[in-house]
C-alpha cells in the first residue's frame, strides 16, 4: 500500500505553529514576570508626610493648613494642591523647591485658596509632588485635606 506523502507536512504545520504560539506566550510570561517584580522593587517618591491642623478638614477662612514630607530622593520638586474629584491643579505651592533624601521638608503653607486667589471650592484635595530630574509625579497620599464642610 502506498503512503500518501502530501499529508505529512500539512500535519506538521499546525503542531509547528502550536509550538512557537506557546514558546512566544511563554518568553511574554516571563518578561512580564520580571518587569513586576522590577515594579515591585522600585521604591515610592516619598517615604512619609505630615499635616496640620490636626485631623483633615480645615476651614481657609480662618485657618492655613500646612504639611511636610519625607523624599527618599535629592531632587529639585514642584508641589502642588490637586482637587480629588477633578484631577485638576487647584495652587502650586512650591515650584523648583530643593529636597534631600531622607529629609522632611519645611513646612509648606495652603491657605485653602486657588491659584487666582478665590477660596477653594469645599472638597477634598491632595498634594501632588513632582520630581523634576526623576521627571515623576506622586500623590501624596497621607496629605488628603478636606475644605469647608
Amino acid at each position: 500500500m502506498a503512503r500518501d506523502s502530501t499529508s505529512a507536512p500539512a500535519a506538521r504545520g499546525p503542531a509547528l505553529t502550536a509550538r512557537a504560539i506557546f514558546a512566544v506566550l511563554a518568553l511574554a510570561a516571563l518578561l512580564a514576570l520580571g518587569l513586576a517584580q522590577r515594579l515591585k522593587d522600585h521604591k515610592a517618591l516619598i517615604d512619609s508626610a505630615v499635616w496640620s491642623p490636626a485631623g483633615r478638614t480645615f476651614d481657609p477662612r480662618t485657618q492655613t493648613a500646612s504639611f511636610s514630607f519625607t523624599p527618599y530622593y535629592d531632587d529639585r520638586v514642584t508641589v502642588a494642591i490637586v482637587s480629588r474629584a477633578s484631577g485638576r491643579t487647584i495652587a502650586t505651592v512650591a515650584r523648583n523647591l530643593p529636597v534631600v533624601g531622607w529629609h522632611r521638608t519645611a513646612k509648606l503653607p495652603w491657605d485653602g485658596r486657588t491659584a487666582r486667589g478665590a477660596l477653594a471650592p469645599p472638597g477634598d484635595y491632595e498634594v501632588s509632588v513632582h520630581f523634576t530630574r526623576l521627571d515623576r509625579t506622586t500623590i501624596v497620599p497621607e496629605l488628603l485635606l478636606e475644605v469647608g464642610r
